[in-house]
């Protein structure tokens, strides 16, 4: 697809719904492993900034809008925004209020109570009075809980306006657990189908974005953010075994004494500290030229 091409206009989406609702506690476990995961993540935020100054044609005047999109307890803010080479403002979208006003979320920010339908407002800034300076999409561990339909019109919005986006945290369904166990791969390839019901893109999120981007001349830049994950982790790796588990069961019954009994092996690991995981993630830099 050439920029002189028109794509038709989709019609909005609506706020998506994970038929297993993200919990607080679940987002305060995930903090530290998400913060390390992006340490290395630096050289994008300074290819955003470059990118704002040659396409900001407000000269500069102003901080930059950045719209969080299923901003949850607000972590995505809480650690970009005190490494952001420029002065921002923040607006927190997320369709679950109680995450929006849950004690964490401590940040400076205009909070919204909404879905993907209220994006293209916020990012034009219509209805503001103070819509000068550019706009940037940010999200965290969002993309792999869209559809294919709610991810092309999302990286279309970002194309037609010409607003750059940082998606991180996107699973890539890279798992790895060391040491081996014989049904590492029953559980691994049950929960993939599994996030990938009602049309959900899951692990193949961000591959979906950067190719549409791209078709649509866009600069793509990717950087791998795996979690680490070792017995120092030890209440979120236990989460997110337990979890694991949980969903191979809820996807498949039939697996579900399988996936109890390999739980308990790894989990008799962990307790033994011989456990290490990494779980891949990626962070995608959209730059619409």
């Amino acid at each position: 697809m050439t920029p002189e091409t028109p794509r038709p206009t989709p019609a909005a989406p609506t706020a998506p719904t994970p038929s297993r609702p993200v919990e607080a506690d679940w987002l305060a476990l995930r903090r530290p492993a998400d913060a390390a995961a992006r340490e290395g993540t630096q050289r994008l935020l300074g290819r955003l900034w470059r990118h704002l100054r040659a396409h900001d044609e407000t000269g500069g005047h102003g901080p930059v809008h950045v719209v969080d999109v299923g901003a949850g307890t607000g972590a995505n803010q809480e650690w970009l925004a005190p490494r952001l080479p420029f002065p921002s403002r923040w607006t927190l979208l997320d369709h679950d209020a109680a995450l929006l006003d849950h004690p964490t979320a401590t940040g400076h920010a205009q909070r919204v109570h909404g879905g993907l339908d209220d994006l293209p407002r916020l990012v034009t800034g219509e209805g503001e009075e103070d819509a000068a300076g550019p706009t940037v999409v940010v999200a965290s561990a969002l993309l792999d809980l869209l559809t294919g339909p709610e991810l092309d019109t999302l990286t279309d919005l970002l194309l037609d306006t010409g607003t750059p986006a940082l998606f991180a945290l996107t699973v890539d369904g890279e798992v790895t657990c060391v040491p081996h166990d014989p049904d590492d791969d029953l559980v691994h390839d049950a929960f993939e189908v599994h996030q990938q019901r009602d049309g959900i893109v899951g692990s193949a999120a961000s591959a979906h974005v950067a190719d549409r981007a791209r078709e649509g001349d866009a600069e793509v830049v990717e950087a791998t953010t795996p979690w680490r994950l070792t017995s120092a982790d030890a209440p979120l790796l236990r989460r997110y075994l337990t979890d694991r588990a949980a969903v191979v069961a809820e996807h498949d019954p039939a697996l579900a004494p399988r996936a109890q009994a390999w739980l308990e092996r790894r989990l008799a690991q962990l307790d033994a500290g011989t456990l290490a995981v990494v779980v891949g993630h990626v962070d995608l830099l959209v730059l619409p030229r």
